[in-house]
Protein backbone atom coordinates (compact mmCIF):
# COMPACT_ATOMS: atom_id res chain seq x y z
CA UNK A 1 0.00 0.00 0.00
CA UNK A 2 1.11 3.53 -0.70
CA UNK A 3 0.34 4.53 2.89
CA UNK A 4 3.08 2.11 3.98
CA UNK A 5 5.69 3.65 1.68
CA UNK A 6 6.76 6.44 4.04
CA UNK A 7 5.47 9.34 1.93
CA UNK A 8 5.16 11.57 5.00
CA UNK A 9 8.81 11.03 5.85
CA UNK A 10 9.79 11.70 2.24
CA UNK A 11 7.80 14.95 2.23
CA UNK A 12 9.45 16.05 5.49
CA UNK A 13 12.93 15.29 4.15
CA UNK A 14 12.16 17.15 0.94
CA UNK A 15 10.91 20.17 2.90
CA UNK A 16 14.10 20.12 4.98
CA UNK A 17 16.32 19.94 1.89
CA UNK A 18 14.44 22.80 0.25
CA UNK A 19 14.74 24.98 3.34
CA UNK A 20 18.42 24.15 3.74
CA UNK A 21 19.20 25.01 0.11
CA UNK A 22 16.89 28.03 -0.12
CA UNK A 23 14.53 26.13 -2.40
CA UNK A 24 10.78 26.30 -2.61
CA UNK A 25 8.53 23.34 -1.95
CA UNK A 26 5.11 23.73 -3.48
CA UNK A 27 2.46 21.35 -2.21
CA UNK A 28 -0.14 20.61 -4.87
CA UNK A 29 -3.61 19.19 -4.33
CA UNK A 30 -3.49 15.86 -6.21
CA UNK A 31 -7.06 16.20 -7.43
CA UNK A 32 -7.23 16.43 -11.26
CA UNK A 33 -3.44 16.58 -11.73
CA UNK A 34 -3.59 13.95 -14.47
CA UNK A 35 -6.38 15.82 -16.26
CA UNK A 36 -5.00 19.38 -16.14
CA UNK A 37 -2.67 20.67 -18.84
CA UNK A 38 0.40 22.19 -17.18
CA UNK A 39 0.83 24.60 -20.07
CA UNK A 40 -2.62 26.11 -20.57
CA UNK A 41 -4.59 24.89 -17.54
CA UNK A 42 -7.33 23.23 -19.58
CA UNK A 43 -8.96 20.26 -17.89
CA UNK A 44 -9.99 17.20 -19.84
CA UNK A 45 -12.90 15.10 -18.65
CA UNK A 46 -11.34 12.10 -20.39
CA UNK A 47 -8.13 10.24 -19.71
CA UNK A 48 -5.59 11.91 -21.98
CA UNK A 49 -2.05 10.58 -22.52
CA UNK A 50 0.60 12.90 -21.09
CA UNK A 51 2.05 13.72 -24.51
CA UNK A 52 -1.32 14.58 -26.07
CA UNK A 53 -1.44 18.12 -24.66
CA UNK A 54 2.02 18.88 -26.05
CA UNK A 55 0.85 17.57 -29.42
CA UNK A 56 -2.30 19.69 -29.33
CA UNK A 57 -0.30 22.82 -28.46
CA UNK A 58 2.12 22.12 -31.30
CA UNK A 59 -0.78 21.72 -33.72
CA UNK A 60 -2.38 24.99 -32.54
CA UNK A 61 0.90 26.88 -32.83
CA UNK A 62 1.61 25.52 -36.31
CA UNK A 63 -1.67 26.73 -37.78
Amino acid sequence: LISDAGWGMFRNMLAYKCERNEGILIKVEPKFTSQDCSRCGNRSSEKVPFDSYAYLHKMRNDT
